[in-house]
């Protein structure tokens, strides 16, 4: 869907920098380009990604040619929504590709742009930042693992094993813009033509191509999907050197489809095979209340999404074993290297092995020594007032202390009593 609508976005603003014509050109070769059809088939956030700057990049054009405050602010919002998706890339991006060209027209053709900064910071935290407090005070150390780990971290280190050459991303451009890649030679030898006739929309284009280029390829982690952003500026550059009496070459349209046969049928079902750990781990421990930790693992806040628990991350076996004397079951996901540390823990425990991957293993361990009846008297009798909250938290773990039975916030009585009142529970 989030595909879909880009191409549509790449039409409005092919056709706010070209013309109409133009802009349906850009559309149809972004929407047939290898690498946008195949992302559009695999549920990650790039696509969704690319779409939100895609219309905050036309938003942002459409402000600078009319410089309304609705733009300025409809901007922000889909800047905003980029950051969400996917961190501060989704904001480093549109400011890759516009400043440039805000920075020429002020300080080479000496305009006066008013921008109304104040509209696109509210906007801006207004949208972002609720859900980064949110998730800081239910899982405290999001922020620490989103903002460092997953993007400083993973830019500046090689901790995620993702490391590559730095011509990297060349036969990626050549091979994602597939089978439009032999239009480049022409497309660039147009560049010098289209600069002289327009030079701020050839800037915008440049700059939204070389530079997230450039930042990604210094980058110690490299993946293809990191310069998927950048491919609607690509169609959009060779769209604009495209001659009006220039045949479109629709002899192609046979090993396109080809192409994609072999992609969808042969490369497709090979890379669906890479499961989400996370994904797989929440299939086998959701739709219960038994708790869910890991040892001596990263906090895999995507496991906690998926499965819907509130994961308790533990670095030693002593505070484990804690953890584990106070419940009757529990899931434990450790390292595969761990395992046998986990493994050491039977008896008093029963273990079971629930599965295990290259680098992950899941184990059901039951406490057959937890009690399941209250081993001393509740500190309050039947019938008394519970004047905290603590003391009613104190009989959670034993259902039978109580005469009720509690389903989804519904309070049942299962015993009868007597001098019940409106301060009984």
């Amino acid at each position: 869907l989030a595909a879909l609508i880009g191409v549509w976005v790449t039409l409005l603003l092919g056709t706010r920098l070209w013309g109409r014509e133009k802009g349906c050109l850009a559309a149809l070769l972004q929407a047939t380009s290898l690498i946008y059809v195949s992302y559009a088939h695999i549920v990650i956030f790039d696509m969704v990604l690319t779409f939100f700057i895609l219309a905050s990049l036309l938003f942002l054009w459409k402000a600078l040619e009319e410089g309304k405050k609705r733009d300025w602010a409809l901007a922000s919002l889909f800047v905003a929504l980029a950051f969400l998706t996917k961190g501060p890339v989704g904001m480093v991006i549109p400011l890759m590709a516009f400043l440039p060209v805000l920075f020429y027209k002020s300080l080479v053709d000496k305009e006066r742009i008013s921008i109304p900064w104040p509209l696109i910071i509210l906007v801006f935290l207004l949208i972002a930042a609720p859900t980064f407090v949110l998730a800081e005070l239910r899982e405290p150390g999001y922020c620490y693992h989103f903002f460092c780990e997953e993007n400083v971290l993973r830019y500046l280190t090689t901790r995620f094993h993702r490391g590559a050459p730095f011509y990297y991303y060349l036969p990626v451009i050549l091979l994602g813009l597939l089978p439009w890649t032999f239009l480049l030679p022409s497309a660039l030898r147009k560049l010098q033509e289209l600069w002289r006739l327009y030079p701020h929309r050839t800037l915008l284009l440049a700059s939204w191509i070389l530079l997230p280029t450039i930042f990604f390829t210094l980058s110690k982690s490299k993946m293809p999907h990191y310069i998927l952003p950048t491919f609607p500026a690509w169609a959009l550059f060779i769209a604009g050197t495209w001659k009006e009496n220039q045949i479109f070459p629709f002899k192609l349209i046979i090993p396109v489809l080809i192409a994609y046969l072999l992609v969808f049928m042969v490369a497709m079902p090979i890379y669906s095979k890479r499961k989400s750990a996370a994904f797989a781990v929440s299939l086998m421990v959701k739709g219960d209340s038994t708790p869910l930790y890991t040892y001596k693992a990263e906090k895999r806040y995507s496991l906690a999404f998926y499965s819907g628990k509130k994961i308790r991350n533990f670095k030693s076996m002593e505070e484990l074993k804690n953890a584990l004397d106070s419940v009757s079951k529990a899931y434990v996901l450790t390292k595969r290297e761990k395992l046998g540390s986990i493994l050491a823990l039977s008896p008093p425990y029963s273990l079971k092995v629930l599965g295990i991957s290259p680098k992950l293993a899941l184990v059901e361990i039951e406490n057959p020594s937890f009690p399941l009846h209250p081993t001393k008297e509740p500190n309050h009798r039947i019938g008394e007032p519970l004047k905290e909250r603590n003391h009613l938290r104190n009989h959670s773990s034993s259902p039978n202390a109580l005469p009720f039975s509690f389903q989804q916030g519904s309070c049942q009585q299962t015993s009868p009593f007597q001098g019940q009142g409106p301060n009984f529970l």
